[in-house]
């Protein structure tokens, strides 16, 4: 088709348009050439369509260890060993966390959360195999490691992936594995700090609306499905769960006044530092868990199919699991609140505090029991409380911690590295009343309110002797210093001592509060906000209540070192 005259007058003058705009963007600026600009095509963005956001770091940690069993006389999750006076560990481990996000248009982002090499030991996974190599001395290289190989680990391990719908910034959907964290994280950690080594992720679906005074969110999450089927001989049958009996249901209901668009962070920063305002911070959790049936593996207990060495089809062992009753529900509260105020550019001030409680029944504890025994019931009822406060002036910072954990009377033990307190492994052993664990049996009204592991407040005592804060009340103050501060250069540090005493002296090994001391020094190095370097030296003194029984000698002194570097990206 010929073109006329004014399409050819148009084509030329979309062609000469770059060069107009080339020509008055050289030219000397003036009134009307800046308003040609703010009208012009240019100032228009085009986003794309599918954009990747990436995020993580590369960890590294070195840890020496001195008398974690607490010597011969010491009650620790670590076994003992006679000759303890020498006892000495180091290793070094890694992390590669990688954190992909996929923005999909303006509202739609899909998340995950990679773990390369997650807490693997170097030097743990020498190259043994071949002729050449008999002894791990002449290996040549390092093996990747894997689950039932060569290690418990796989070198890769996918620990979350979700999808997040978000609509006017008021409106949030988001579902699949998805970590988790309310408060302070007493009761829900998502591990995302680099020094983490656990983390709470969810399989469920959430909304979130926002309010006026808060988001308030409500979930569906699936602990636990039971028995799931998946078979060899027919690729197009999906895994599926064949049973919904067994299925553990959560309800999760949440409500947070804490900002989270970037609006928000913005007039947040904005009332902190400008105007000089107090703000409060405040939420609150609920979850209520239940479920009536469990499905188990009978093992050799009852039915002689299941007994070891024997042979099953494809290695499955299906007809080894059965439904046994559980009957039990959960309720789980939480209260969280924050105060930040910042009166000077020099003075900074934080108040934070998480209250938590537990409450529920199981009706059977133990498993495959007949009809005419009595029922295992346990009845919890269960407290812990944190406050972390903090005052940075100048250089100087002082900070704080205090920790609640309530507990009981009927075992000796911590529950958590030591032994069972809640359940015997073996059911057979249960029924016959002279294998009857006391711990367990006696055990029938759990008061022992256990800390997330990732809310970490020492080195040695909770993290590494006992596992977690239980059965424990702790005080822990601490001063730091800035050494160096630039743009570019920050250098910390710090001292601190922490008091730790038992809740319940009956629930404890040695019977006595007091746990014991600890003291700590720090030091921080952070390069902008990539590379963080953090180096910990503590010692414990242990007291009478982490003494064992009937012995005639106190635990000995523990030491730790630990040096972590962080690369973030």
């Amino acid at each position: 088709m010929p073109l006329s005259r004014s399409n050819l007058a148009a084509v030329a003058l979309l062609a000469l348009l770059p060069l107009r705009a080339t020509a008055e963007e050289s030219a000397e600026p003036t009134e009307k050439v800046e308003a040609a600009k703010n009208w012009s095509d240019t100032a228009i963005r085009i986003s794309p369509l599918i954009t990747l956001e990436n995020h993580g770091y590369f960890r590294f940690r070195f840890n020496l260890f001195h008398r974690m069993d607490l010597g011969a006389d010491g009650a620790s999750g670590v076994a003992a060993n006679p000759d303890s006076s020498s006892t000495t560990s180091e290793s070094a481990n890694i992390r590669l966390r990688y954190e992909p996000s996929l923005l999909v248009g303006e509202f739609l982002t899909v998340h995950a959360r990679i773990d390369f090499l997650d807490n693997v030991v170097l030097g743990g996974h020498p190259d043994t195999g071949g002729y050449y190599a008999p002894f791990p001395f002449l290996g040549r290289s390092q093996s990747s490691p894997s689950a039932g190989s060569n290690g418990n680990r796989d070198a890769i391990r996918v620990k979350a992936a979700w999808a997040d719908l978000r609509l006017f910034q008021r409106f949030h959907v988001w579902g699949g594995r998805i970590p988790q964290r309310f408060g302070l994280g007493i009761v829900r950690s998502d591990g995302s700090d680099p020094d983490s080594d656990f983390g709470d992720y969810s399989d469920g679906v959430h909304v979130m609306i926002r309010l006026p005074a808060a988001y308030v969110r409500a979930g569906m999450e699936f602990p636990g499905e039971g028995t799931t089927a998946e078979s060899p001989l027919r690729n197009f049958w999906d895994p599926h769960d064949p049973e919904q009996t067994d299925d553990i249901t959560r309800w999760v209901f949440v409500f947070d006044s804490s900002p989270m668009e970037k609006e928000e962070l913005n007039a947040r920063q904005h009332e902190l530092n400008v105007e000089r305002k107090t703000v409060l911070d405040w939420g609150m959790y609920h979850s209520l868990t239940t479920q009536s049936m469990s499905s188990d593996k009978i093992g050799g207990q009852i039915s002689s199919q299941c007994g070891e060495g024997t042979l099953k089809p494809f290695g499955l062992d299906y007809d080894c699991y059965t439904l046994t009753p559980r009957k039990a529900f959960f309720w789980t509260p939480a209260l969280w609140g924050r105060l930040l105020y910042h009166p000077r550019e020099d003075l900074k001030i934080r108040i934070e505090a998480e209250l938590a409680a537990v409450y529920g029944y199981v009706d059977y504890t133990q498993s495959f029991l007949d009809a005419s025994e009595d029922k295992t019931r346990k009845e919890f009822f269960q407290v812990g409380a944190a406050l972390e406060a903090d005052v940075e002036f100048g250089d100087n910072l002082v900070e704080f911690l205090f920790g609640v954990a309530s507990g009981d009377g009927t075992s000796n033990n911590f529950g958590i590295l030591d032994n069972h307190t809640l359940v015997q492994p073996n059911d057979m052993e249960y029924r016959n009343e002279q294998k009857r664990d006391p711990a367990v049996s006696e055990n029938t009204s759990v008061g022992t309110f256990v800390f997330n592991r990732d809310y970490r407040v020492d080195s040695i005592l909770f993290r590494e002797v006992i596992g977690a804060v239980t059965n424990a009340f702790y005080f822990k103050p601490a001063y730091h210093r800035a050494f160096l501060r630039t743009p570019g250069h920050f250098i910390r540090g710090g001292l601190s001592l922490m008091a730790a005493f038992a809740t319940v002296a009956e629930g404890v090994p040695g019977g006595k509060r007091p746990l014991g001391l600890e003291g700590g020094i720090h030091l921080l190095y952070r390069m902008g906000n990539h590379l963080t370097v953090k180096a910990d030296g503590a010692v414990l003194y242990p007291l009478t209540g982490m003494k064992l029984p009937g012995s005639s000698s106190d635990p000995r002194v523990a030491a730790a070192l630990r040096l972590m570097m962080a690369v973030k990206f």
